[in-house]
């Protein structure tokens, strides 16, 4: 589930930094990756 994304209103590049909340009893964030996004007219 994903919530709090939209599309940026500028071109530019973006980093994007990925984390998911683990199940456990006591759960931690996992990371997941991080990309760089282009985003061009």
């Amino acid at each position: 589930m994903v919530r709090g994304i939209s599309n940026p209103s500028d071109t530019g590049m973006y980093r994007v930094q990925v984390q998911a909340l683990g199940t456990e009893a006591n759960p931690l964030f996992k990371y997941l990756g991080q990309w760089l996004v282009d985003i061009y007219n």
